[in-house]
């Protein structure tokens, strides 16, 4: 059966994790937080250095691409380049954000079956019942390094199996990032030929100025503050920015729209909802690390998606000569426009 660990040290690997973690967040926060940008890399197929590796560690039996010790970490098989048999191989699948050990069908609501999932159904589906995703972190943690010992005879892990381990975990933040999608399509908003440009656009300068005059500041800066004082009470500061995102959100969703704004309002409406869900999971952030470093990488996202939808709208409004004054509620955008 092998070596199974004790309470004890499953709630020390826990903890170290959680430890791993939190740095890895504060650090980030601080070290993106200025330049406003995110770079999310795949950690699992990584350029690892494995001039020190054994001749069995640096083993791929079928070529696919991972390493036979990898193999074991996803579950698949070493000697199937295609271990779920449905024409890609599990390394591509990996990388396109599924899971190489289940065979791909569609849905009928057009989702495939192998995709990786939310952090919530991640939990939801583990019958160990993990309180939080850290908490099934740690336990995939525990249960791949032994698993990964015995592949390799019990020997003592090289280096770069030893580092894989480690970005494994990074990789499991980063499938939970990737399987957030929008929410919205054209279907949920209201297009209407009858809508006149400027108008709907002095609304929106409108409702946003609203909803967010009052609030100062990034989000994952009060989180990484308060990560770091150990002042979690800090995370109510929170509110406000949930409570803007939601009144955003419930507008965007009943605002008529001029046609040619309809792509523009579309990615503004999801891009403010899924900032809603980032924020949420960065509260997360003490009882939850792992869950809270998912809603940093989300929100840097989202914040990308902003500026997108500002320079279309920049170039848009350009294009239908449409110009804001500054009693046009509109003028809220002008600001924007000169930064870009």
């Amino acid at each position: 059966m092998g070596y199974l660990p004790s309470k004890n040290f499953i709630a020390i690997v826990g903890s170290v994790i959680i430890v791993l973690f939190t740095g890895y967040f504060a650090s980030f926060v601080w070290k993106t937080g200025h330049q406003e940008k995110i770079v999310i890399k795949n950690t699992v197929a990584n350029n690892i250095d494995v001039a020190d590796a054994s001749k069995e560690a640096g083993l791929d039996s079928d070529n696919d691409g991972l390493k036979n010790w990898e193999e074991v970490l996803w579950k698949t098989d070493i000697n199937k380049a295609d271990t779920d048999g449905d024409g890609v191989s599990d390394n591509e699948e990996i990388a396109d954000g599924r899971d190489p050990a289940v065979k791909r069908t569609l849905s009928a609501n057009g989702t495939w079956s192998d995709a990786f999932k939310k952090p919530e159904e991640i939990i939801a589906g583990d019958p160990n019942k993990p309180g939080t995703l850290t908490e099934k972190l740690t336990n995939d943690f525990i249960t791949s390094y032994f698993t990964t010992k015995q592949a390799v005879g019990g020997q003592p892990l090289n280096a770069s199996t030893k580092t894989s381990l480690t970005n494994a975990l990074a990789h499991t933040v980063e499938q939970g990032t990737a399987s957030y999608r929008d929410l919205y399509t054209k279907k949920d908003i209201k297009i209407s030929g009858n809508a006149d440009p400027k108008t709907y656009l002095n609304r929106v300068g409108a409702m946003f100025d609203k909803n967010f005059k009052d609030i100062d500041g990034m989000e994952v800066q009060i989180v990484a503050m308060s990560a770091q004082t150990g002042k979690f009470e800090d995370l109510a500061k929170l509110e406000p920015y949930l409570d803007a995102y939601k009144k955003t959100v419930a507008f965007l969703v009943s605002e008529p729209v001029p046609p040619n704004y309809a792509d523009l309002h579309l990615m503004i409406l999801n891009s403010m909802n899924t900032t809603g869900l980032a924020v949420e999971s960065l509260k997360l952030i003490k009882e939850d690390p792992v869950r809270s470093i998912i809603g940093v990488q989300l929100y840097y996202r989202e914040i990308a998606r902003a500026r997108q939808f500002l320079d279309g709208l920049k170039t848009q409004t350009e294009k239908d000569k449409i110009t804001f004054g500054e009693s046009d509620t509109g003028s809220f955008f002008n600001d924007y426009f000169k930064r870009l």
